[in-house]
């Protein structure tokens, strides 16, 4: 097992080729019901797949989870549940 605390190490060109990725998303035509009664709400999303394609702050989400980790370290921690995507 590794010493030191997990780095993450994220090109610059993968995150900008995520975006047009995002953005290009293909949706299911909504279904006549509410909410998840059909599976993901589509409203709901499209707002997470607009929030990470043109919102979120991945170098300050980077910092974050630098930081708990090695705070993470430094307390004996084992678990991982702490980090997030969203």
């Amino acid at each position: 097992m590794p010493s030191g605390a997990p780095v993450i190490a994220v090109s610059e060109a993968a995150p900008a080729e995520l975006r047009v990725r995002l953005k290009g998303t293909p949706y299911a035509e909504p279904r006549p019901v509410n909410g998840r009664e059909a599976g993901t709400d589509t409203a709901e999303l499209r707002r997470l797949t607009a929030h990470r394609a043109d919102g979120w702050g991945r170098r300050a989400h980077e910092a974050v989870i630098h930081v708990a980790s090695a705070a993470r370290k430094r307390s004996g921690r084992t678990s991982r549940a702490w980090v997030s995507t969203f």
